[in-house]
């Protein structure tokens, strides 16, 4: 449930730096998820099935956090007074719409 609500950033804005928030905040929420599950089972010397699921989905949002911060960083006009590194790239809406269906397609992976 949590990686679904993660495709919310999909909803906001390129240029906005909400989006890095809200990445940031559902990373939170990830690792506290992960801190209550870890108190709750008991140590063992393999990963458990939820090791595995929140292992995937700690690199997933990894994923979505870095994009989204790139995706602020190098939107068209995010900020004009702030040099960038590369004045000819800059995150469309097409490049937007392409790695929501990556993040889609890596979630059903």
């Amino acid at each position: 449930v949590i990686e679904l609500i993660g495709f919310g950033l999909f909803s906001i804005h390129i240029g906005d730096s909400n989006r890095v928030l809200f990445t940031a905040t559902l990373f939170v929420v990830m690792a506290a998820f992960k801190t209550q599950t870890s108190h709750d089972l008991p140590p063992l010397a393999v990963l458990t099935q939820l090791d595995k699921y929140l292992l995937s989905a700690g690199l997933w949002f990894f994923g979505v956090f870095v994009y989204s911060a790139i995706s602020v960083r190098w939107a068209p006009q995010a900020h004009p007074d702030f040099v960038s590194f590369s004045t000819s790239f800059e995150i469309t809406p097409e490049i937007d719409n392409w790695m929501f269906v990556l993040c889609v397609t890596t979630w059903f992976l």
